[in-house]
Parts: C-alpha cells; structure tokens; sequence
C-alpha cells in the first residue's frame, strides 16, 4: 500500500525529511551484536590488562610447597647506622656516640637537637667506613631534666633518632636519667 504524491507534495516532503516518505529507515533493533561487541571490547581489554598485571606483579603468590622447620639461631647484626651512647659529660655539653654496620660509608653533615640544626664536632671524622664507630660532641646549653631529642641526617637524607637513654656522668660515676623524649 503505497501513498501517491503529488509533485507538489513531494518536493514539500523533499524539503522537510531529505527523503522520499516511502525510503524512509525503518525502526530496528537499537543494538545489533556488532555494536555490543564493540562495546563490550574495551572492558575486556580493561579487565584482561588488570588480570594479567596482577598476577605478574601482584602480591598473590601460588602457595610454597611445605618446608621443614629451621632451627632458630641468633637474630643477626643490626645492618644499621646506630646511635650507641647518649652521654652528658658536663654542663652545656652532649656526646652521641654512633657506630656503622652497614656495608658502605655513611656521611653524617647535619646534627639535630630539638628539632634545629647544631654545630658539632666529630671524631674522628664525620664519614665514617664500615664498621667505624664516631663520637660526635654538641654544645647544647640543656636544662637539667630536659635534654634534648638528638638525631643525625645522613648524606641521603636519612635521619637517625636516638633510641637509648642519655647518661649523666658526674665525677666519674654515671647516672641514667630521662629525656623529655
């Protein structure tokens, strides 16, 4: 059943809708396979990527194969730059003593008492090699019952704290007190 125009009425529709009324598209399905396939190909791709990051560089491990039991030996050397003494000599004076354990030499530019940059002297030297030990001697006018926080800054930025208690020693005998840590 095919609706007749008239010339007139064609080149109004013409006009209007660009197309003869009898060409026009007929309504289908909104979707065809080819666009949900094109749709669903980037979530795939998403989702394949993600698995196959996680498992090559994941925290999933497959599961070990049991081991026998290892005796337990002594925990081993601390591989660490440390601080081994905390002492206050005198008045207006603190001593830090620190030692490397580590493989390679650790230069020590920077002392920190209370947060602020201090001068310091360093013996016998501020790089110190593996397995060196260094005293560094700070002039600090602490108050009785208040000594300082110390740590020290490392060449790379590594800062240090101070984890024993400060000593006082008084005319050869010492004293262990508590900082304000």
């Amino acid at each position: 059943m095919h609706k007749q125009y008239t010339d007139k009425q064609r080149s109004v529709l013409w006009h209007y809708s660009l197309t003869e009324p009898d060409e026009s598209p007929q309504p289908s399905n909104r979707f065809s396979i080819k666009d949900w396939l094109l749709l669903l190909l980037p979530i795939l791709l998403v989702g394949a990527s993600f698995l196959y990051l996680n498992l090559k560089f994941g925290q999933a491990k497959p599961a070990a194969v049991a081991q026998p039991p290892v005796a337990v030996e002594a925990p081993p050397v601390s591989k660490e730059f440390t601080i081994d003494k905390y002492l206050v000599p005198e008045h207006g004076v603190i001593q830090i003593e620190a030692s490397n354990n580590t493989d390679r030499p650790v230069s020590i530019p920077q002392v920190i008492a209370d947060d602020a940059y201090w001068e310091f002297n360093a013996v016998p030297s501020t790089l110190i090699p593996p397995g060196g030990v260094v005293t560094f001697t700070i002039p600090y006018p602490w108050v009785e019952g208040e000594l300082p926080e110390v740590s020290l800054m490392t060449s790379q930025g590594k800062v240090i704290a101070s984890e024993v208690e400060p000593t006082i020693e008084v005319s050869g005998t010492t004293t262990a007190t508590t900082s304000s840590q």
